[in-house]
């Protein structure tokens, strides 16, 4: 049964809260997704907000693989991201640009060389991917889920609901 939870960064927050989910043995995740018209506030730094994805150990920063998001200059589409930490350095890559109040199914998978993101749309087209390579890592850590970047704070209730596949 697939299970549907509402995240909702709250107004003047960073978060939506405390979600601790450790695990050992994780090799993916999939989440159908989607966010609502206030997930459209742009903000005029370079952060990139994160949506979901995994740590490897116990820092986030350190050794992890995620979807990110922001919005575009214009405030009509949010960008998606793949962010990967590897031995405390940031890697990002653009991958895609989706609309609000749509559902998306994204998926992140890690194999033993390399870590791979993809986003599908409600045709089943691929529209955003990328294989990065990976760093070896141990087998447990925690699943991460959706923060604005940096010191932002939400201006309104931003949802994101999301649907684990």
């Amino acid at each position: 049964m697939n299970k549907t939870k509402l995240y909702v960064i709250k107004d003047d927050e960073t978060s939506c809260g405390f979600h601790p989910n450790f695990f050992f043995g994780c090799n993916s995740l999939k989440y159908r997704v989607s966010f609502n018209e206030n997930c459209l506030f742009y903000f005029s730094d370079n952060f990139v907000n994160r949506l979901f994805g995994i740590t490897y150990g116990l820092h986030s920063m350190q050794e992890s693989v995620n979807f990110g998001w922001n919005v575009d200059v214009y405030r009509k589409n949010i960008e998606i991201f793949a962010v990967c930490y590897k031995l405390g350095k940031c890697y990002t890559q653009k991958l895609t640009t989706i609309s609000a109040n749509v559902d998306y199914l994204f998926e992140v998978k890690t194999f033993e060389a390399f870590y791979q993101l993809r986003i599908v749309n409600i045709n089943k087209e691929i529209i955003g991917w990328a294989n990065i390579q990976k760093p070896k890592t141990v087998n447990c850590g925690y699943k991460l889920f959706p923060r604005l970047g940096g010191k932002r704070m939400a201006f309104d209730d931003m949802c994101i609901k999301m649907t684990k596949q």
